[in-house]
């Protein structure tokens, strides 16, 4: 049951999910496929894509025995991780970038500061 492959990883809130795929598909064919849902009349897969009861997702894809690779879109309403994901030197090396690249449109404007 999709609850029990959850529960190692953290607890969902609200809603939840998920979509299966089978075979060498690239993502993008994947998720058309799962848009167009042909050959399944309750459109299950493209009703769990566009809902808004869904906030998250987590994706995950590995070898399978029969069919190549087998993914597996899981959607929840929320999620709470068991253990907050970390942090690497490529996130904060990304957000000085950022703060510099902005710093330096900035120049020409003084910035402004509007209290909330």
């Amino acid at each position: 049951m999709i609850e029990d492959r959850v529960k190692p990883f953290g607890t969902w809130q609200g809603a939840i999910g998920e979509n299966l795929s089978y075979g060498k598909e690239s993502a993008r064919e994947r998720v058309l496929t799962w848009l167009i849902d042909d050959g399944v009349a309750s459109r299950g897969h493209r009703k769990r894509l566009l809902s808004a009861d869904y906030k998250g997702a987590g994706l995950s894809c590995g070898p399978h025995p029969s069919f190549d690779t087998m993914c597996v879109l899981t959607l929840a309403g929320g999620f709470i991780d068991l253990q907050p994901a970390k942090t690497g030197a490529s996130a904060s090396t990304n957000t000085a970038n950022d703060k510099a690249a902005s710093d330096k449109s900035n120049k020409s404007a003084p910035a402004k500061i509007t209290p909330r």
